[in-house]
Parts: C-alpha cells; sequence; structure tokens
C-alpha cells in the first residue's frame, strides 16, 4: 500500500509545481476573511466547468482541454482558502475524456491536519459512458499511478463518470466523508512480474474525528473492475473508514496467482479500522485464461477477507461469486475471517468454484465460510436437487449449520446415492460427518434419517 510519506512527497510536489513562475493570476479563496484582510483578491466562483470548448470563457470560471484536469488542479491548490461549508464548489466535467498522466491530486491540505475545515467540491460529470477521466499514466513514478486522490478533503462528491487508471483507481487519503454516485472505475495494468497491487478503491494515511470516531464513505451505483495479469488485484481495499456500498459491482480478474500466496485476488478487503456494508451489491473474483505463473494448490482466490481487530463487513442481499477454474489447484473461498473480527451476510447468494486438478497438482478446495479466529455469521439454502454443491469430486466446506440443501433421490433405507425418490434436508457439518479440512469427505448431515449423509 501507499505510505504516508509518499502521499506527502506527492502533495509537497503539486503545491510546488502551482506556486513556479508563471502567468499573473489573482489569488482567490473560498473565505471572505482572506479578502477583507487582504491574502487574497477576490472570492473564488462557486460554479466551475472542465470542458472541451469553453467558447471563450477564461479560468477559472471554465478549464479547456486539453491539460484542463491539470490546469484545475494547479489553481485549486493555489487557492488561498479552499472550499468551506458556508461556500461550496460545484465542478462540471462536460462529455469527453479528460487526460492526466500524473493522476488527479485534489488536496485540501499542504500538511496532515484535521481534514474537517476544507474539501465541500461536487465534482460531476455528463454521465459515466458520456465523461472519461483517463489517469493511466506516462510516468512510472509509484504516486504517478494512483488515479484519483482526495487528499485531506472533507465531504467532497463525485458522480456520473469513468475513471480509468493503472494502479489504484479512486483513493482517499488522510480522513473526510465523501460520496460516489453512478461511476464505473476501471484498474488495469500492462506490467508483469512482480508484487504491484492494482486496487479500484484504497484508503490511506487513515484519520479519525475530533471525537475519535472514522470518516464515512456512501457509494451509490459505482462499479470497480480490476484486471491486470500476474499482479495482486484487490477490487476494494477498507483499512481505515465505515463505508456504505449500495446497489453496486466489484469485479476482480486476475490471470495468474504466485505460488504461496492465499489473498491474491481479493473483492473487499477489510483490516485495520475499516468496515464494510453492502447492501445489494454483486462481489465477483474470478481467475481468467491460466497462461503464466506458478502452479500451487497454496494459492487463493478470496471474494470477502477479514482480518485484524475488531474489524467488520456486512452485506444484505446481492451475490459473492468466486470463480477459481482457470488456475488448476487454486483454493475458493466467498468469506474468510481472520483475528478478532467478524462477518455477516444474510440473504446474500454464494457460488464457489475452485481450481481443478492438473499433472501433479491436487484439485482445490472450495469454501463458502473460512474461520481462522473471526466470527461469520451467513446462512445459505441451497434449493432441492440430487446432489449435494460441489466442485468434481470435491465437497463444498462451510460453517456447522450454516449451509442446507435438500436432496431429492435418497431410498427408503436412507440412502441418498441410489435412485429413490424420497426429500432429506441436509445441514452443513463437517466436523461431525467429514474433515473441515478435506473436501473429498461428504460434510453434510441428514436430518431426516440423524446421521451422516450416506457416501457413495
Amino acid at each position: 500500500m501507499l505510505c504516508l510519506r509518499t502521499l506527502v512527497s506527492r502533495a509537497a510536489l503539486v503545491i510546488g509545481l502551482a506556486l513556479l513562475p508563471g502567468p499573473a493570476r489573482a489569488i482567490c479563496s473560498f473565505d471572505a476573511t482572506d479578502v477583507a484582510l487582504g491574502t487574497a483578491t477576490e472570492l473564488c466562483p462557486q460554479l466551475v466547468d472542465i470542458s472541451k470548448d469553453c467558447l471563450g470563457r477564461a479560468e477559472p470560471e471554465c478549464f479547456e482541454d486539453p491539460g484542463a484536469l491539470q490546469s484545475f488542479e494547479t489553481w485549486f491548490v493555489q487557492i488561498k482558502s479552499r472550499p468551506i461549508a458556508e461556500r461550496p464548489l460545484l465542478v462540471r466535467i462536460g462529455p469527453g475524456t479528460f487526460a492526466d498522466s500524473n493522476s488527479w491530486f485534489l488536496a485540501c491540505g499542504d500538511n496532515v491536519e484535521s481534514p474537517l475545515e476544507h474539501g465541500f467540491t461536487t465534482i460531476r460529470g455528463a454521465g459515466r459512458s458520456a465523461t472519461v477521466l483517463d489517469l493511466r499514466p506516462g510516468m512510472e513514478f509509484l504516486w504517478a499511478r494512483i488515479g484519483l486522490v482526495s487528499w485531506l478533503c472533507h465531504e467532497m462528491h463525485f458522480s456520473d463518470m469513468t475513471v480509468e487508471s493503472e494502479k489504484y483507481g479512486v483513493s482517499v487519503a488522510g480522513g473526510g466523508d465523501t460520496t460516489w454516485s453512478r461511476m464505473d472505475v476501471e484498474v488495469g495494468s500492462p506490467l508483469t512480474g512482480g508484487s504491484v497491487l492494482n486496487i479500484g478503491w484504497q484508503e490511506e494515511s487513515c484519520g479519525t474525528r475530533p471525537d475519535g470516531s472514522p470518516f464515512e464513505h456512501y457509494l451509490f451505483d459505482v462499479r470497480f473492475r480490476v484486471r491486470a495479469k500476474n499482479q495482486t488485484n484487490v477490487g476494494y481495499h477498507a483499512p481505515c473508514d465505515h463505508n456504505w456500498f449500495f446497489s453496486g459491482e466489484i469485479d476482480v480478474t486476475g490471470d495468474a496467482i504466485r505460488n504461496g500466496s492465499t489473498t491474491d485476488l481479493i473483492g473487499v478487503d477489510v483490516k485495520g479500522g475499516g468496515r464494510f456494508v453492502g447492501l445489494d451489491s454483486r462481489i465477483r473474483v474470478e481467475t481468467g485464461d491460466f497462461t503464466t505463473g506458478a502452479l500451487g494448490s497454496a494459492a487463493g482466490v478470496t471474494g470477502v477477507h477479514v482480518s485484524g481487530d475488531e474489524r467488520e463487513f456486512h452485506m444484505h442481499g446481492g451475490l459473492i461469486s468466486v470463480d477459481a477454474s482457470g488456475h488448476p489447484g487454486a483454493n475458493a473461498t466467498a468469506i474468510h475471517a481472520e483475528g478478532d473480527t467478524h462477518a455477516h451476510a444474510f440473504g446474500t447468494e454464494s457460488r464457489v468454484t475452485a481450481g481443478p486438478p492438473a499433472t501433479g497438482v491436487a484439485a482445490g478446495t472450495p469454501r463458502r465460510l473460512f474461520e481462522q479466529g473471526g466470527m461469520i455469521h451467513s446462512t445459505q439454502f441451497w434449493g432441492a436437487a440430487a446432489d449435494p454443491p460441489r466442485n468434481a469430486d470435491h465437497y463444498l466446506l462451510s460453517l456447522p449449520g450454516a449451509d442446507l440443501f435438500v436432496e431429492t433421490d435418497c431410498n427408503a433405507s436412507g440412502n441418498c446415492n441410489a435412485s429413490g425418490s424420497e426429500a432429506h434436508l441436509m445441514i452443513m457439518n463437517a466436523e461431525r460427518c467429514g474433515d473441515p479440512a478435506d473436501a473429498t469427505k461428504d460434510p453434510w448431515f441428514d436430518n431426516v434419517t440423524r446421521a451422516c449423509r450416506t457416501s457413495p
């Protein structure tokens, strides 16, 4: 992850570049006190456009492309006092693709301070398919691949656009509340090898309110897509703040997984002080065509990973889909909780497919729920079928009592692997009937016969 020093260096560079000699420009402020004291020459406009054609309007009322994003960023950091609650700013971005090879870095503070006084900016595009911010870099510095960054900004609101980036899609650094609506965030790297991270949503340099409570982010109809070859890919990384995710999508795809890791492809990763609450949303993680990378059954694909102390994941409705079929031997897990953590998912459907066997490699283990010190509350009814949910000869594993299905071909003697027409309710209980670590052993308990399900 990015470190505080990296972001501070980036902020200093942006501000330093803005202060280089150039065309004379009045210094404005959103605080009338600055004008009264003479530290600013005028009040800043509260409505600004970024456009392909300003029709003769000058900056700062309108920033014309090419170079519009960089010009706006330079103006924004030169402001004496950035937008405040009493004088918020609305930025309208017109149709078209707007490029900035150094990321779009919106800094509301010059150093690590309480991010509560400045921000108060709404940035609105013309629609997710109409307005595109192309933030893929021309340079290889770490911070050049961040994408869109809100640095020490409070009450920032983004909507109706697509953000394209190479390393991180969007990053909230240093704290501040934000909202995001009707957006696509596309992340993908052409780089190969190494341990480069590709992340759709990232929180960095965690901050808190004066009372110690975390900041909050609300996302409505936002779609994250992270795709890269031979990389560590994470759709949503929440180590700091409380996140509310409504009717959105998190889509992670990787073409290769490094041997020996269990967290190379993750949909949602909650750690540190983070909390994620999803409602009627979809989390999808899958391997692409397996063309490069080392084979190994230790590798895994995870829908949701919660780790640390007192961290939380909540989901109501929606889908968690994990498909590792493109990687032989890869384990696949819908929800994985480690440490003193809590996860619950109610009314959420899960689909889990582990990697198939290959020469010298055993098939991976499919798990819906996996506790390693954490606590998971989630129940899934798999419906009525002639066979339990499994991948080839590997049964789906989960927690005792968390999964149920009705087997419809049991015979009068209670054997459910022979021809029959009786329906038996089956309850997951690998601790009693199988082996929590061995997916080849039948984990189901037959609630009709009050015994373990008869295996072939």
